[in-house]
């Protein structure tokens, strides 16, 4: 069975030539056939390493994640890191996104590392570019100020023709909270990075088998991510899991939200 990691990161901790190649080679031992990665040098306030931000913009980021996509096409898809700091797009960032619409498949907000909610005005012009190039947008959620899931419910409710995922279903709790959330919100998804299977299971059971996807966070957690013994049960071929409820988890959920053609 083919599985997508629907939720792994570049960046220059411990610098963007090792984050990729910690990428590739987790990739090979652990069997994942596609990684979707965003670039966490977009961080304007960043939570680890240097916390001095990159002072490049949103289309440089974008770039570094691109080219890693493209040199590996079939492997790792492209995700967008938003940086609410330039306040809008620029004609720059759109010109380039038109012309690069295919290597790039959603977007990326991390409220936590930018110090902003999902729902805060600000981010309104980039939640409108969202739906002029009809991305899949990935958030970060925890408990934190930022990033709670009440502010990613407005949001959902606000723009009903986009899909969020909730990364984390709320990072930092008992995940609850999250999932009765997404019975409200049709239009909200969510991964498992960091998320117990038993919780996992009570998506694909009591919400619908098509609303979470796997996702690890990798390379995040050091040098062998994959390793925790929270994804050493998702790896369990004795989990509980049906066989219909694993390949919606670890393929096809992602596949679709993402819309992951050739993969």
């Amino acid at each position: 069975m083919k599985i997508i990691d629907a939720h792994a990161h570049i960046g220059s901790l411990p610098s963007l030539s090792a984050s990729r190649r910690l990428i590739l080679s987790s990739m090979r031992k652990y069997g994942l056939a596609y990684s979707l990665i965003s670039n966490t040098d977009g961080a304007e306030f960043p939570s680890i390493g240097d916390k001095t931000p990159k002072n490049e913009s949103t289309l440089e980021i974008l770039k570094q994640t691109v080219a890693f996509h493209l040199a590996h096409p079939d492997r790792i898809g492209a995700l967008m890191w938003v940086r609410p700091m330039e306040e809008q797009p620029t004609k720059e960032l759109i010109a380039y996104i038109k012309r690069n619409r295919k290597d790039i498949v959603g977007m990326k907000f991390h409220p936590y590392e930018e110090h902003l909610p999902i729902d805060d005005p600000k981010l309104k012009a980039w939640l409108d570019l969202a739906e002029e190039f009809d991305f899949p947008v990935l958030v970060h959620t925890a408990i934190d100020e930022y990033s709670s899931i009440r502010h990613l419910e407005r949001i959902c409710l606000a723009y009903p023709g986009l899909k969020f995922c909730a990364a984390h279903m709320e990072l930092c709790t008992d995940n609850a909270y999250c999932l009765e959330t997404m019975k409200r919100c049709p239009n909200m998804y969510a991964d498992c990075a960091w998320v117990p299977l038993a919780h996992a299971k009570a998506v694909l059971r009591e919400v619908g088998i098509e609303r979470i996807m796997f996702g690890t966070d990798n390379p995040i957690d050091g040098l062998d991510t994959l390793a925790n013994p929270m994804y050493r049960e998702y790896f369990d071929p004795n989990n509980g899991l049906t066989s219909k409820e694993r390949e919606h988890l670890f393929y096809s959920n992602a596949k679709a939200f993402y819309r992951l053609s050739d993969i």
